[in-house]
C-alpha cells in the first residue's frame, strides 16, 4: 500500500448547506480510503469548518473576500505557494468562487485540480458560466451530484462532457421507529425563495381547518423568514406553523411523521435522501434530480413545482393512510440504500485515481 493522497478541499465558506454537509461528511471518513484531506475556506471558516478544526482536521483560512480584485489576485498566488509548499497530489474545489480560483492556482503549482457542480445553476448569471467555460481548460475533472446537474452542465459550459464525473450524494442509513401516528408534517432546508416553502404552508392552509391535530414545521435559517411568516398570517395560520432553526439530524427527522421537499431546482437533496433513509413517507416537487431518487407512487410521492393544491391532495393522501405511509416509508428505505457514504467515497476516491493516472501519462 503507498502512502495517503494528499488532498486540498477548497470551498467559499463552510456554513450550513447542502455542499457543505457534503463536504463535510467527505473531511470526516474519506481517510478510510487512503486520502489525507485538508479543509481550506476562500471567504470565511463557518460553523462547520470550525467543528471541523475542534475535531483535529486540518483547515486553513484564506480570508479572500473578492474573487476579481487585488486581494483576489494575491489570494491565488497564495493558494498556489499552500499547494507547492504541502506538496499536495489533488485540489478539489467546490462552490462558485472556488471553483473559479483553483484551477488558476493549481495549474501555477503545476497540480492536477477537480471542480464540482452540486446544482443546476439556477442562480447563475451569464458571467458565471463563463468564468466556468474559461477556467475548464484548465480542469482536470468536474464531479456532478446527479444526471440532472450533469445536463444542465454540459448545457451551459459546452464541451466539457469528457471531464464529468457522477458521483452521487452518500449518507449514513438511519431508519427510525415510527410510532403509527400522523401529527407533524415537515421540511429542512435554507429559508430560501428556490426552496418553495411558500408553497408547502399554501397546501398546508388548505389542510389545517379540517385536521385539527397536524402542525407544519419548518427547519431552517433564512432571508425568507419574515416572509413566509406573513405567508402563514394570510392563509390563516399561525401557531400550526413553526418556523425554526434547525439542521438536517435524527432528533429532526424523528419528530416528523411525513416529510415534504417543495423545492423549485435541486441538484440531489441530502434532505430528501435522509428523510427516505429514515423511513419516512415523502413528498416532494417533479423535477429532474427528484426523479432520480423517487419513483412516484412507489418510494414517495411527485407533485408539480408550485401547485400547492396538488401538494396539499399528496399530503392529504398520507394523512388519511396509515398503510399508504408505511409502504412508501419502507420503500424509500430500500432506495435509500444505494446511496451510501462508503459508496460516495469510493467513487470520489476513483475519479482521483483516474486524474492522476492521464496527468502522469501526460509527464511521461
Amino acid at each position: 500500500m503507498g502512502r495517503d493522497l494528499r488532498v486540498l478541499y477548497l470551498i467559499d465558506k463552510m456554513s450550513l448547506g447542502g455542499a457543505q454537509t457534503h463536504l463535510d461528511t467527505v473531511v470526516r471518513n474519506i481517510g478510510s480510503f487512503q486520502v489525507a484531506p485538508v479543509l481550506c475556506c476562500l471567504n470565511d471558516l463557518g460553523s462547520l469548518a470550525v467543528a471541523l478544526k475542534a475535531d483535529g482536521f486540518q483547515v486553513v483560512d484564506l480570508q479572500i473576500k473578492r474573487l476579481l480584485s487585488e486581494t483576489g489576485v494575491k489570494g491565488a498566488l497564495q493558494l498556489a505557494r499552500l499547494i507547492k509548499t504541502e506538496q499536495f497530489d489533488l485540489v478539489h474545489a467546490y462552490l462558485f468562487s472556488s471553483n473559479v480560483m483553483a484551477p488558476v492556482a493549481a495549474r501555477l503549482a503545476r497540480t492536477p485540480v477537480l471542480t464540482s457542480r452540486r446544482d443546476t445553476g439556477f442562480w447563475a448569471a451569464r458571467k458565471h458560466w463563463t468564468a466556468y467555460r474559461w477556467v475548464n481548460r484548465w480542469t482536470h475533472a468536474i464531479t456532478v451530484n446527479s444526471e440532472a446537474v450533469r445536463q444542465s452542465t454540459l448545457k451551459h459550459e459546452g464541451k466539457c462532457a469528457d471531464k464529468i464525473h457522477l458521483v452521487r450524494n452518500g449518507i449514513h442509513p438511519r431508519p427510525l421507529c415510527r410510532n403509527g401516528h400522523c401529527n407533524h408534517i415537515g421540511t429542512v432546508g435554507n429559508l430560501k425563495p428556490v426552496k418553495g416553502h411558500a408553497t408547502l404552508i399554501r397546501a398546508f392552509g388548505l389542510l389545517a381547518a379540517e385536521y385539527k391535530d397536524l402542525s407544519l414545521h419548518l427547519y431552517g435559517s433564512g432571508p425568507e423568514k419574515m416572509r413566509l411568516q406573513h405567508t402563514a398570517g394570510a392563509v390563516g395560520l399561525n401557531g400550526e406553523v413553526r418556523i425554526q432553526s434547525g439542521q438536517l439530524s435524527a432528533q429532526v427527522l424523528e419528530n416528523l411523521d411525513i416529510f415534504v421537499l417543495p423545492s423549485r431546482s435541486e441538484g440531489c437533496s441530502n434532505a430528501l435522501l435522509e428523510a427516505m433513509a429514515s423511513g419516512l413517507p415523502v413528498v416532494a416537487t417533479d423535477i429532474a434530480a427528484n426523479r432520480e431518487l423517487i419513483q412516484d407512487k412507489v418510494n414517495g410521492l411527485l407533485v408539480p413545482v408550485g401547485d400547492y393544491r396538488a401538494m396539499a391532495r399528496a399530503i392529504q393522501s398520507l394523512v388519511e393512510s396509515p398503510e399508504k405511509r408505511a409502504g412508501l416509508g419502507q420503500a424509500a428505505i430500500q432506495a435509500a440504500e444505494h446511496f451510501s457514504v462508503e459508496v460516495m467515497l469510493s467513487q470520489m476516491r476513483q475519479v482521483y485515481d483516474k486524474v492522476l493516472e492521464a496527468a502522469e501519462a501526460r509527464r511521461r
